[in-house]
């Protein structure tokens, strides 16, 4: 694995995973103070904003894959 390729595997992932830890963070302090895990009405804005930032990641990294390979 090329040092470009372990680039763009980050460049994918480190928004993800910070959506994802930052989101099960939230959902455990609320479920801690004995709320529901997200405000109501709020799942659909969840699931959005997950696939948002899934396809920003891959994309951001195939143009940085692109742009590293010319």
């Amino acid at each position: 694995m090329t040092k470009a390729n372990r680039l763009c595997i980050k460049v994918a992932l480190l928004p993800t995973l910070t959506f994802v830890v930052s989101l099960l963070g939230f959902m455990a302090l609320r479920a801690a103070g004995d709320t529901s895990p997200l405000p109501a009405g709020a799942t659909q804005y969840v699931l959005s904003a997950s696939l948002l930032v899934t396809f920003g990641a891959i994309v951001a990294a195939n143009l940085l894959r692109v742009r590293l390979d010319h």
